[in-house]
Formats: structure tokens, sequence, C-alpha cells
């Protein structure tokens, strides 16, 4: 996977994240504002089956498809990633990357990936490339 299409699958999921993300807090507030929620003291006890309800649990449920396909659109990146760095020959970058992966914490160095990372101009085949030289030019 070329790391153009790394970063745009990491930069489409996190858009995907965090919409969805924002899109939860936006309707559970107003969902609670609107009284869509029956309440028993400060849990929620049941959605009240009017209009305002039904829509607060379908923004609910587009929400949380939203935030799951976020992530795996991230897992995908990664993985993508790994492989592109892999096959590219550069050790360094598929060790941080599978490090800090599995300790949870991959996003810090998948931006760093993304901003600086190595690109397929500088590598074809699992060797960098030498710039051409014109003989008699």
């Amino acid at each position: 996977m070329s790391k153009s299409t790394v970063s745009r699958i990491f930069v489409g999921s996190l858009l995907a994240l965090v919409s969805g993300l924002v899109l939860m807090f936006v309707t559970a507030d107003v969902g609670y504002n609107a009284g869509a929620f029956t309440m028993h003291g400060p849990d929620v006890a049941g959605i009240q089956s009017t209009p305002g309800g039904v829509a607060t649990v379908l923004l609910g449920f587009f929400a949380i498809t939203l935030v799951v396909a976020g992530g795996i659109g991230q897992f995908v990146a990664w993985i993508g990633a790994l492989v592109a760095t892999a096959k590219g020959g550069f050790i360094g970058w598929f060790l941080v990357l599978l490090l800090f992966g599995l300790l949870a914490t991959a996003f810090v160095p998948m931006i760093a990936y993304v901003i600086a990372g190595p690109n397929e101009r500088t590598y074809q085949g699992g060797a960098a490339q030498r710039p051409a030289t014109v003989i008699g030019a």
C-alpha cells in the first residue's frame, strides 16, 4: 500500500472518528435537553417513543457507526504503513510503528509517518532509488 493511500485512509478515518464522537455528544445533549430520556435519578432508565426519542436513537447509532468505522480505518492505515515500511526496507519506521501500535499508542507515530515518513518515490521494489544521471549532458 502506498503512502498516499495510507495517508488518505488515516485522515479520512480520523475525520470519521472525530465526527462520530462529536455527533455522539451532541446527540446525547440534545436528547437529554429535549426530554427524550426517562430518567431515574442520574441514570437513563429508558427512551421516550416520541419523534425526538427516535431521532436521538437513530443519530446515536449513526454516531457509533462512524466511530467504529473510523477505528477500523485507523487500524487499516496502521497495517498499511507497516507493510509499506517493511516492503521499503525502512526498519526504523517499521519498528517504531509496530512497537507503538502494539502498545496501543500508534496515533502519534502515524501522524509522524503521514507528515514525514518515506514515500513510494523514496523506494521502489524494496531498494532505495538513486537519481538518474544523464551521460553526456
